[in-house]
């Protein structure tokens, strides 16, 4: 930029332009952290352009004070060093406005980053709460119905070779179907040893002929729901 001299070896003045704050980039920035890349980039440019001015204006000092005429060229750098130190103001001023707004951005985006991680652990909660409630409901619906079962089960035993002997027995075996397929199942417990998590002995049985603790019979079966106890079976046990 100074290395060219005139006939008369003064330094030759080239052309120095000054950027605006977003021109030469022929677009807008896509968002305010772009926007400030930009600006310090211009910022930068600007303050190198204010030295090389200074150095410029210096030379022409210096030639003026030598050369006579030279009044004139070193006032036009004086005034590019004036508008160039303007510029400079205005690029700190935005560059002060751009980093506000990005602080602020940067804390609306932890507020939000808070605020989805607090909601997405109460969905959660409410969910688990929900099909908690859902599944002891069903519980206690299909714990309620068993009883149906048994009356079903008794008609059937009470109605042995007559007519309604086939009706009951396929009523019992579609109800028995339903609760399958909700996952209930029975308990098998006649000649099996006497378990206090899955029996509730109701008598006991003396001179059995059976080991003691066996169970001889069963006067209420017992059901499990996906395997855990729906209703213990009621047995009577060998002493």
């Amino acid at each position: 930029m100074f290395g060219n001299f005139d006939e008369f070896g003064r330094p030759r003045r080239q052309p120095v332009r000054v950027s605006p704050a977003y021109g030469g980039y022929g677009r807008q920035p896509r968002d305010w952290r772009e926007a400030y890349l930009l600006l310090q980039q211009e910022y930068e440019k600007a303050q190198a352009a204010a030295v090389a001015w200074q150095q410029e204006a210096e030379k022409w000092r210096t030639a003026g004070q030598q050369h006579n005429g030279e009044a004139a060229q070193l006032a036009q750098l004086q005034k590019e060093l004036t508008a160039a130190q303007k510029t400079i103001i205005t690029l700190e001023e935005e560059k002060a406005k751009l980093e506000k707004q990005l602080a602020e951005a940067d804390e609306w985006q932890d507020k939000y980053t808070r605020l989805y991680a607090e909601f997405e652990n109460s969905k959660k909660r409410l969910a688990q709460r929900y099909a908690t409630e859902a599944a002891e409901e069903k519980e206690k619906l299909l714990r309620d119905m068993l009883p149906v079962a048994d009356n079903l089960e008794r008609a059937l035993a009470h109605a042995a070779g007559t007519a309604e002997e086939t009706g009951i027995a396929l009523t019992l075996k579609a109800f028995t179907a339903v609760l399958q397929q909700h996952g209930v199942e029975p308990i098998i417990a006649e000649g099996q040893h006497f378990d206090p998590e899955q029996h509730e002995a109701v008598s006991t049985v003396a001179n059995s002929g059976q080991e003691s603790g066996t169970i001889t019979a069963v006067s209420e079966k017992g059901y499990r729901l996906n395997g855990k106890l729906l209703r213990p079976a009621r047995v009577l046990v060998a002493e």
